[in-house]
């Protein structure tokens, strides 16, 4: 086959595919091969970390949301909550009495005691992924992972005993450079 016909093929199949992903979402959605987690109308500032969701269809980020029914709407077609069913984001604000900071949110002190954890950790709601030693930088989307405690992101990473520890303490093994030894 001449390189004519085989790019010919490739942008077919490549627009097929295309079409095909695209013609599968609903309207103002998008397809994207690594999701982030959505704003909805009952959460429109959710907290994110940078964890792949599936490939699929997901609303854009210039100022669409989910409501209930499932479809992506202008956020400014939402219907205004009111104020006191909204979670409220701590530590931006002080918790009223009765509540308490769980990061990022003021939830009812009902909910239980807060996890201790180890030393450098914080506990949060919403995990992250975590830097470590042996990889200072992983791909993060930003999906929560499920509450617990965590290294602050930019300020500890977790080493191969599990502790959080600066970055600065992480021991970077580098193999020296072996040369051959001459042949007399």
């Amino acid at each position: 086959m001449s390189p004519i016909h085989l790019i010919t093929v490739l942008a077919l199949w490549l627009s097929l595919a295309t079409a095909q992903t695209t013609a599968q979402c609903g309207p103002n959605e998008v397809y994207t091969t690594c999701g982030s987690c959505e704003a909805s109308c009952q959460n429109p500032n959710p907290m994110c970390t940078q964890e792949c969701r599936p490939a699929g269809c997901y609303c854009p980020l210039n100022g669409f949301v989910r409501n209930a029914s499932g479809s992506c709407v202008p956020s400014s077609t939402c219907r205004l909550e009111t104020t006191s069913r909204r979670p409220r984001r701590c530590p931006l604000i002080k918790c009223i009495p009765g509540r308490r900071c769980i990061q990022p949110i003021c939830t009812p002190s009902s909910d239980g005691p807060v996890p201790t954890c180890q030393p450098n950790e914080v506990y949060t709601t919403c995990g992250t992924c975590e830097s470590t030693c042996a990889n200072l930088d992983p791909p993060c989307t930003k999906n929560c992972r499920p509450a617990g405690c965590y290294c602050p992101l930019g300020e500890f990473v977790r080493n191969a005993n599990g502790s959080c520890v600066p970055a600065s303490t992480c021991r970077i093994t580098v193999r020296p450079i072996t040369r051959p030894t001459p042949i007399p």
